[in-house]
């Protein structure tokens, strides 16, 4: 038996809140995109060897620990963009992509939570396994 597979395409209109809210999702993706692309890319150079996606998992705890504004956005969120993160770096080694460029989201303004997420102003929800994209 043959799969079928829907799309469903939905434009969203949030509210000033709700707005203010996926900006700081956006940005702390972005931040923690960079920040462990970074890292990554500092320990390679002093030891030869990679961190992987748990590497950074560790070390997002002590980071939100550093930077209490992490702590306002959702953590899977935060969980999504170093799972794409690990993506794009084992694409690299396995030579398939150029190496992972800093700040992607600029372009794509996108997150993704494989967990059913709310937004905590007015309702915004959306069920598991959905990529938000403005």
């Amino acid at each position: 038996m043959k799969a079928i597979h829907k799309t469903y395409k939905f434009r969203i209109q949030p509210t000033d809140e709700q707005a203010v809210l996926l900006a700081r999702h956006f940005g702390c993706s972005r931040f923690v995109y960079n920040h462990f692309l970074a890292e990554r890319s500092r320990y390679y150079l002093e030891n030869k060897k990679g961190l992987n996606y748990y590497d950074n998992a560790a070390s997002l705890t002590l980071l939100k620990k550093e930077k209490q504004w992490l702590k306002e956005v959702n953590s899977q969120a935060l969980q999504a963009t170093l799972k794409h993160l690990e993506g794009a770096c084992n694409s690299f080694f396995r030579k398939q992509t150029e190496f992972p460029a800093s700040d992607p989201s600029i372009s794509n303004r996108r997150f993704g939570c494989r967990n059913s997420t709310a937004c905590k102003t007015d309702g915004c929800t959306y069920p598991s396994s959905v990529r938000v994209l403005l």
